[in-house]
């Protein structure tokens, strides 16, 4: 079962710390390198917090009077809710921890006034002892190369990447409300990549 206590939520050999913003603080393995058992000890995978930055032609803008509340707690699931704002932006935050270490979020942004950004992007610092590996968005699986760039393209159907060790690692998948899985293995090509428009951004 899952437990909380106070900004940090566990299950199984993993443990999330939730930053004020309601963004991951700090994620940490306890598993040995064998995947035999659990440690002690643990490994971070975060070097710190997640952030999810607003920016304008004047930099990046400071988020204000965050809070987050846990709403749910059971066995299978923990839920949060967290709010701030920077300026005339609102951010808004309804994320949940299930028993098997999926994190999911659903972030929304909204304005009382029209804007002209420079970007809204989600910003992951990994410890790099532990990002030694890389998969996804076209990145073959192997040792993670000390640059990487991708763009959005539907035909092929990537919308998520690895980064990791064996004992310790993360996945990002990056989805809108309109998701839907793809198909398997000969069928994968049938179904058509549902390009989020949140970060597909119509390739801008």
């Amino acid at each position: 079962p899952m437990s909380v206590n106070g900004r940090t939520i566990s299950c199984l050999g993993r443990s999330v710390v939730i930053g004020p913003m309601g963004m991951p603080a700090a994620i940490r393995s306890f598993f040995t390198p064998e995947i035999t058992g659990i440690d002690s000890v643990p490994r971070e995978i975060l070097n710190g917090p997640v952030r999810f930055v607003v920016e304008d032609e004047q930099g990046i803008l400071p988020w204000e009077k965050g809070q987050t509340d846990i709403v749910k707690k059971t066995a299978g699931a923990v839920a949060w809710e967290s709010s701030a704002v920077a300026g005339p932006v609102a951010l808004d935050i309804h994320a949940h921890m299930e028993f098997d270490g999926y994190l999911g979020y659903e972030i929304r942004i909204t304005s009382q006034k029209k804007l002209d950004l420079n970007d809204i992007r989600l910003e992951i610092p990994f410890v790099s002892d532990t990002a030694k590996y890389m998969m996804g968005m076209g990145a073959k699986g192997g040792i993670r190369t000390d640059e990487f760039h991708w763009k959005w393209n539907q035909k092929n159907n990537q919308d998520s990447v690895w980064v990791g060790d064996v004992n310790a690692g993360l996945q990002v998948a990056f989805q809108d409300e309109r998701y839907s899985r793809p198909l398997n293995t000969n069928f994968y090509l049938l179904k058509p990549l549902v390009m989020p428009r949140s970060w597909w951004n119509e390739g801008k």
